[in-house]
């Protein structure tokens, strides 16, 4: 493995591991303490995301997302045979910082199990599972309205979290574009991407809690079925009342490649193009 590849899947696992760690801290918050509602957890996760750029983007490029490595391959000159170990190095860093976390909040999720009389593994430890992992739909969400199996399937899960993640990946690849008049200074990249991952959370977080990342969940996936909460990891819940673990590969990386073609195929294309100033003759001006 040569260095320069090295150096990029340390910033990745890093940048994984920390928003493991730090940012699923606030869903744990919200779960288990009462202390964050879906737009506070959408605001400390979008800020976590910010700092996290900032921090690791000039290492390996701050992608921590299988998508957006899957997009930069296809449609930006990524080499392919990176996007693998990309892959493991997310997906482990988002492993080991599900486990730092209940490492930290273990005893607190047991506790909280023992007084609501959740057995894990049993259907209602998704309530517990889903600071880790997600499901579709939103566990708290769909108790609280009293949603039918008929709200979310399978489909609709796969659907919201192609959307969402259409959506990340032409708004990054457009504020990223030189030909974008409006591309920001790079120095406040970091926070809009980060707002921008705030907002997603919270617009398309009652569906499928808007993974839009693959390693995002399927890191706290392994996690949780290695700490005792068994099929409600692997498969996962069937359809409606939960979700198989595959909708958050499937959904998030076809909407990475819809959203890289949206900006280079539709929106890209119809950029006004800059004029050249045409340089004055030096023989019209001694005239």
């Amino acid at each position: 493995m040569d260095k320069l590849l090295w150096q990029c899947l340390v910033g990745e696992f890093v940048a994984s591991f920390i928003l493991a760690s730090a940012g699923l801290f606030v869903v744990f918050l919200a779960v288990v303490c009462g202390g964050a509602n879906a737009f506070e957890i959408g605001i400390c996760f979008g800020t976590m995301v910010a700092m996290v750029i900032y921090a690791t983007g000039s290492i390996g490029g701050a992608h921590f997302n299988p998508a957006v490595t899957l997009a930069v391959a296809i449609f930006r000159p990524f080499p392919w045979k990176w996007v693998l170990p990309y892959w493991a190095a997310q997906v482990l860093g988002w492993f080991t910082g599900s486990l730092a976390l209940y490492g930290l909040c273990g005893n607190a999720i047991t506790a909280y199990e023992t007084a609501h009389n959740i057995v894990r593994g049993s259907m209602q430890s998704q309530a517990t599972a889903m600071i880790f992992q997600c499901f579709t739909p939103h566990p708290l969400i769909a108790s609280a309205l009293h949603w039918s199996p008929k709200i979310a399937p399978i489909g609709i899960g796969i659907l919201n979290e192609v959307f969402c993640t259409a959506l990340l990946i032409t708004i990054v690849f457009a504020l990223l574009d030189e030909r974008n008049e409006y591309k920001p200074n790079i120095k406040i990249f970091g926070l809009i991407v980060g707002l921008l991952a705030g907002v997603l959370i919270v617009v398309f977080g009652p569906l499928s809690m808007a993974s839009f990342n693959p390693a995002r969940d399927f890191g706290p996936r392994l996690a949780t079925w290695l700490l005792g909460w068994g099929t409600m990891a692997f498969p996962g819940p069937g359809s409606g009342v939960g979700g198989y673990w595959y909708i958050y590969w499937i959904g998030p990386l076809l909407g990475a490649i819809m959203g890289g073609a949206v900006w280079d195929y539709v929106l890209a294309p119809c950029l006004p193009r800059k004029s050249i100033p045409v340089k004055a003759d030096t023989n019209e001006l001694t005239t």
